[in-house]
């Protein structure tokens, strides 16, 4: 990832962690990125995950994927339902 893309896709994580909390009601987000086949990466591009969390007895497994069409109800935005359906939800 060239750095002025990792520096835009990095700002925009915290206002991302805070849309998954709201969203989910979770008092906590757990944000990763695997980095290699090594790592547990399985789909090749530069991305990340944001996963809520409620407490240390949370699995540390994500669960299933909200559908994109539930996802976009919970966005505040045109651009953002756009983001998600364009697959570009660093730009949230």
């Amino acid at each position: 990832m060239a750095p002025d893309v990792a520096a835009s896709t990095l700002a925009s994580l915290p206002r991302l962690a805070q849309l998954v909390k709201a969203a989910t009601g979770a008092p906590a987000v757990k944000v990763l990125q695997n980095s290699g086949a090594e790592a547990g990466q399985e789909v090749f591009h530069a991305h990340f995950h944001v996963v809520p969390r409620f407490g240390k007895g949370d699995s540390s497994e994500p669960g299933p994927m909200l559908p994109a069409e539930a996802a976009e109800a919970t966005l505040p935005s045109e651009e953002g339902r756009g983001a998600l359906a364009s697959g570009r939800c660093s730009t949230l």
